[in-house]
């Protein structure tokens, strides 16, 4: 948008802006509330600016304390913006105001989105020519909070110094409370139009006077005057004054004096003792948090803040199932409120759970349909259904949201839709995306061009390292590949996975003659991927290829359908049955070729008509994984349904029965894990983790010796040794009281997983075994910290609180989860629940034998999971 010109600015006698708020669904509002700036020509843009951010920032505290928003997070009422006046001045104060254009009239409209404001009106006025008229609740705080927030600012600008004078309705508490809010005291000539009330006055009343304590501690503690906040509130007990020398004693970094306060007060309103779960919450007392906002849900069921108050401390402690229970019930109580709609589809997404996310979503978005937040999420959940109105959703999201054009243009190789990229890029930036695509189009001089517009771009560098390794220059690009993946986190970025550098690297390392790092750094991208990426495991392939004994045939569907992978990218069929390694090889050959240099997981291909996306088939390993996280939001029978309905989806891929098979023993239902097994081995027998799954069910059903016999027959058949089986074989060692054994299996599996918190605990037993206590006490100290969740769940179950008793408590709620990325554990009562766990640090610190343990050695080939 242009600044205001002063010509524009000198023609402007006045600008009226109406901000409306619509209780029921438009166009027909049951509650309004006015805000009226009048300007002058005299005024200056300086004093325009300072007078909108002034409103802008009492608006955006409103928000922040409004009943049913995040503590953390300022979510924008609902409000219609008719700026009039000239176009480029009503640009101006629409572009202060951060509302959000839906087109660019003459006369300047913007809407943005939200809920209704409380009813009564008050006017305040500042000085000469400026008016406020706002809905207040004499009783609440919300609009008090903005009037203060307004005030502060005033009180800093010349420009509205000169007089205070307010116009209230006939409520003398209303008087009071917003007259001392706005700082009467700071404001000598101020005066009071309506019921008169002298805040010195014992005729106001002992209530009346507590309001004006407050609103002055309020203010005091806004600024860091707590000694000053403490003593106004001195004496006072009611909730609220409960709540707010709980603010000013965490404040002043009392936590544990603040939190004794917050539950006091958590007895008041609800809107109270919403406010004290939030304050819980910062004063780093999930647990205590959690307890005061159940009782909270428990008293007030039809309350949507008290369920969002529960549904955030339940997520603080990482409870996700009772995280998505309360932000059901929150949509319950307020079915058409877009901010609850939002946070229960952005729960639900985080959860893998995309189909209901977009059930919320659209709901938020018919009462709210220009929300960018809704329709980005919107977009997300589209593409992750596969929905056919996703690209539209993508572009529509883009629209609203110009700066997150990476977001789209992901999203857009997703869907297969690179040439839809360009709608989407910023005119001027964007340089190593363009780039990007200048590589998969094989323009290798002009993806350099534009990769030397931003040299330093993690993308840009990947460009350039991949050109070097199509020209005949792999060790240049293995170098900067190297530097890359040290430099990036260990999930990449969205628009640059991790899995894509290790694909390179492997092509790298394998026309250096490397062939064994090279098939290392290819079974790194098969695991390192956000989601399936058939160039990671044409790579992969081709790296069993190169393990093969040459002339020997390979059976197609060992190595995970491949006549369906290769089929994506040749438009004839090709008939694999068991083809030798140097057929299958040529076959690889034509695929990477008409793949081009794009080894992202979304490949292309170059046509005559241009760079055009592949579409692959789901891949069923991929889509089982993910169902494991449904269990984080939905019953344990529907997570079940999932998986019998996958099975169904994909019959000849045992991938869909060894997860459900794992998610069963999380469950503890160990027969039927082993039946699923079962019939993955029955599919195929070489499938790694069914042979792992099926010695842990055994191990976990009471029969230790049998389970090793399992684990040792499951890596003579398959050739590979899982990473999980080291945990599981060291229990059953330990049981066997094979000591030394034991170790070295647990100190194997430290060594190749360390966030894998079973390995810690058992790795603990063994150390007690041996009589060192040392590092039980530490572990269980470590979960007290990192997993309070957990912890509270192995004292309620565990004989005595002792670290080592604990850990065995936590260990039994755990049951057959021994996963290093999604830690579960289930209660007496069946409940599921969820952590993340971060080791207390190098595992050799704790226990030295783990530097000196060596892994078996790589196999030559990669079977299933």
């Amino acid at each position: 948008m242009r600044e205001p010109s002063p010509e524009a600015l000198a023609a402007a006698t006045r600008v009226a802006i109406a901000w409306s708020v619509d209780a029921a669904p438009p166009p027909a509002p049951s509650a309004e509330v006015a805000l009226t700036v009048r300007t002058t020509v005299g005024d200056a843009p300086d004093a325009h600016r300072q007078l909108v951010r002034r409103l802008d920032q009492a608006w955006d505290l409103a928000a922040h304390t409004r009943p049913g928003m995040r503590s953390d997070r300022v979510e924008r009422p609902e409000l219609v913006v008719a700026l009039t006046g000239p176009p480029s001045l009503a640009a101006e104060l629409g572009r202060r105001l951060h509302a959000h254009p839906l087109a660019d009239p003459p006369t300047g409209t913007w809407v943005v989105r939200g809920t209704p404001a409380p009813e009564g009106p008050v006017e305040v006025g500042f000085g000469e020519g400026t008016g406020l008229r706002l809905g207040a609740d004499p009783h609440g705080s919300t609009w008090a909070t903005a009037v203060r927030a307004l005030a502060r600012a005033a009180g800093r600008a010349e420009a509205v110094d000169r007089g205070l004078l307010l116009h209230v309705g006939t409520d003398p508490r209303a008087a009071l409370h917003l007259g001392h809010a706005l700082g009467m005291r700071r404001f000598p000539s101020a005066r009071l139009v309506g019921p008169t009330l002298d805040l010195r006055s014992d005729a106001a009343g002992a209530d009346a006077v507590a309001d004006a304590r407050r609103a002055e501690a309020e203010l005091a503690l806004a600024e860091g005057r707590f000694d000053e906040a403490a003593a106004l509130l001195s004496g006072l007990d009611d909730p609220r004054s409960l709540l707010q020398q709980a603010r000013t004693r965490l404040g002043d970094g009392q936590a544990v004096e603040a939190e004794a306060l917050a539950r006091r007060a958590a007895h008041g309103p609800p809107e109270v003792a919403a406010q004290a779960v939030r304050l819980l919450l910062r004063a780093r007392a999930p647990l205590a948090a959690w307890e005061v906002g159940r009782g909270l849900a428990v008293r007030h069921p039809d309350d949507a803040s008290a369920w969002l108050a529960l549904a955030e401390a339940c997520s603080a402690l990482d409870r996700d199932r009772e995280t998505t229970d309360a932000l059901e019930a929150a949509v319950r109580c307020a079915p058409d409120e877009p901010p609850i709609r939002l946070r229960a589809a952005r729960h639900r997404l985080a959860c893998h759970d995309a189909e209901v996310a977009l059930v919320h979503l659209e709901a938020g978005l018919v009462h709210a349909p220009a929300d960018p937040e809704l329709l980005d999420l919107a977009a997300e959940a589209s593409v992750l259904q596969g929905r056919a109105d996703a690209v539209e959703r993508t572009l529509a999201a883009a629209a609203a949201r110009p700066e997150a054009w990476r977001t789209a243009v992901v999203r857009l190789w997703r869907l297969a839709c690179p040439e839809r990229v360009s709608a989407v890029l910023p005119p001027d930036a964007g340089w190593p995306t363009r780039a990007r695509l200048a590589l998969w189009g094989g323009r290798l001089d002009e993806a350099l061009v534009h990769a030397a517009r931003a040299p330093d771009d993690p993308e840009a560098r990947l460009v350039g390292a991949a050109v070097a390794v199509c020209r005949g220059e792999p060790a240049s690009g293995l170098s900067t590949i190297d530097a890359l993946l040290a430099q990036l986190p260990t999930e990449g970025l969205p628009w640059l996975t991790i899995d894509t550098l290790h694909t390179w690297r492997a092509e790298a390392l394998r026309a250096l003659g490397r062939t064994e790092e090279a098939g290392a750094a290819a079974r790194a991208a098969m695991a390192s991927g956000p989601a399936y990426s058939l160039a990671a495991d044409l790579a992969r392939l081709r790296a069993v290829i190169d393990a093969h004994p040459p002339g020997s045939p390979i059976d197609p569907d060992a190595h995970g359908s491949v006549t369906t992978k290769l089929q994506a990218l040749h438009p004839s069929p090709i008939p694999l049955k068991r083809p030798s390694g140097a057929t299958l090889g040529r076959y690889l050959d034509e695929a990477a070729a008409r793949l081009g240099p794009n080894r992202s997981p979304w490949p292309t291909v170059q046509t005559p008509e241009g760079l055009q996306g592949v579409p692959v088939p789901p891949h069923p390993r991929h889509l089982a994984r993910t169902t494991h996280h449904l269990l984080r939001c939905r019953p344990v029978p529907e997570v079940i349904a999932a998986y019998e309905a996958l099975q169904a989806r994909f019959p000849d891929d045992p991938t869909t029965r060894t997860y459900r098979g794992e998610v069963l023993l999380w469950l503890g239902r160990y027969a039927e894990a082993a039946e699923a097994l079962q019939g993955a081995l029955d599919l195929h027998h070489a499938t790694v983790w069914a042979w792992i799954g099926l010695g842990a069910s055994q191990l976990l059903a009471g029969d230790p010796a049998r389970a090793v016999e399992t684990f040792r027959e499951g890596v003579h058949a398959v050739n590979h040794h899982g990473p999980t089986i080291h945990v599981y074989r060291g229990e059953a060692r330990r049981l066997l009281g094979e000591h030394d054994k034991a170790v070295r299996n647990l100190d194997l599996a430290l060594r190749t997983k360390p966030a894998r918190l079973s390995a810690w605990v058992v790795r603990a037993f063994l150390a007690h075994d041996a009589g060192d206590p040392e590092p039980a006490a530490v572990v269980a100290g470590h979960i007290a910290r990192v997993m309070p969740s957990l912890h509270a769940d192995a004292r309620e179950t565990a004989a005595t609180h002792t670290p080592l008793a604990l850990l065995q408590a936590a260990h039994a709620l755990m049951r057959g989860n021994r996963s290093s990325s999604l830690v579960s554990w289930v209660l007496p009562d069946d409940t599921v629940r969820f952590g993340t766990w971060r080791p207390p640090g190098p595992a050799h610190v704790l226990f030295p034998s783990v530097r000196e343990v060596r892994a078996p050695a790589r196999p030559g080939r990669l079977p299933r999971r």
